[in-house]
């Protein structure tokens, strides 16, 4: 005879009454576990994934018993529900945190259970799934012009390491973690590691495009005025010309000569900026010479390096016991009004004369 044949175990479903066995009598019988209800009964099972777990399975412990039997048309409110000590808000395992999920309606918990409406009523049997899942905390990130590492959920108690470059031809102008700034040298560094994360976070980036100075220097000569900030990528073109009576001598751009083709005036340009420049322009005085010469007679003496626009007289007197028989001037023969002595005026000069 076998011990379990008539014992009072009750399994949910079961009348707990075998029929009698007479001692020392054979009997057969089903070394297992039948349940038996009727059409008026549904099967309501509550079936876990816990923490580290592959599988589900049916909650039994701490007064929870699944699967279990109740009326077909016993209402949401009315089924038995595991109690938190089966089923705990959280969980930790490996120094990670785990919640639990909720529960669903499938085995690949995508359908959420909905017990909002506590009278709705159930008339087949019912498996909810549950589990838990590693909880989690948002890093939230934004930039302009700039690139940073993507938002993500991240396991609570983990680290994170948030990186950010900016767009080509931008400087990274501030970096907000969660409402405050981080100082330059924590800029420069180009990243900013979370720790021991417990919470959500922002990282908000802002970068402005990079500007640079043109310096333009000029001696005697105008030229564009110097441009404090022009922008990455950007076009300048900068004008000078000499003043009235200076000519252009040399050009230097960036400390290096460049070839003049004007000696008036002349333009240079700088196309996709992308450092500063410097324009140096100076300008000389033209100067002219007035070469004389005299046959028995004397003559104020040659002139060179006389400024443009100024005025020289020149004078001449024959020699004792001669006469002024001719004078030219830059090679044309002047009019002799007096042949004892003489002279010319060259106003604003701007041309060697003889």
């Amino acid at each position: 005879m076998t011990s379990g044949a008539n014992n009072s175990q009750k399994w949910d479903g079961e009348s707990g009454i075998n029929g009698s066995i007479i001692e020392g009598e054979l009997c057969w019988h089903i070394d297992g576990h039948l349940v038996l209800h009727d059409e008026h009964m549904i099967n309501i099972d509550f079936r876990l994934k816990d923490v580290g777990e592959q599988g589900f399975n049916s909650i039994r412990s701490n007064g929870d018993s699944y699967p279990y039997m109740c009326v077909k048309g016993t209402t949401i409110d009315e089924i038995r529900k595991p109690n938190k000590q089966n089923v705990p808000d959280t969980k930790k395992k490996n120094n990670m945190t785990y919640v639990f999920d909720g529960w669903y309606t499938d085995e690949q918990c995508t359908q959420k259970a909905d017990f909002s409406n506590p009278d709705m009523e159930i008339h087949d049997d019912m498996t909810y799934y549950g589990q838990y899942v590693i909880k989690q905390a948002r890093i939230t990130t934004s930039a302009i012009h700039a690139t940073v590492t993507e938002s993500a959920a991240i396991p609570v108690g983990s680290n994170k390491t948030v990186f950010w470059e900016p767009e080509e031809g931008y400087l990274i102008e501030s970096v907000t973690i969660d409402g405050n700034q981080l100082s330059a040298e924590e800029i420069q560094k180009g990243s900013y590691t979370f720790t021991d994360i417990q919470q959500d976070h922002t990282v908000e980036v802002v970068a402005r495009i990079q500007t640079f100075a043109i310096t333009t220097k000029a001696t005697n000569a105008t030229i564009s005025e110097s441009i404090e900030n022009a922008e990455y990528g950007s076009t300048y073109v900068i004008e000078w010309q000499a003043k009235e009576g200076y000519h252009i001598d040399s050009v230097e751009i960036d400390g290096e000569k460049i070839e003049i083709t004007d000696k008036t005036t002349g333009q240079f340009e700088f196309s996709n900026i992308q450092e500063s420049h410097e324009v140096i322009v100076t300008a000389k005085q033209y100067v002219y010479s007035i070469d004389t010469k005299a046959n028995h007679a004397t003559i104020t003496e040659s002139e060179s390096n006389i400024p443009y626009g100024e005025t020289r007289t020149i004078s001449w007197k024959a020699d004792n016991e001669y006469e002024i028989t001719s004078v030219q001037i830059d090679g044309v023969a002047q009019p002799i009004e007096n042949k004892v002595e003489g002279s010319t005026i060259f106003e604003d000069i701007r041309a060697n004369h003889t």
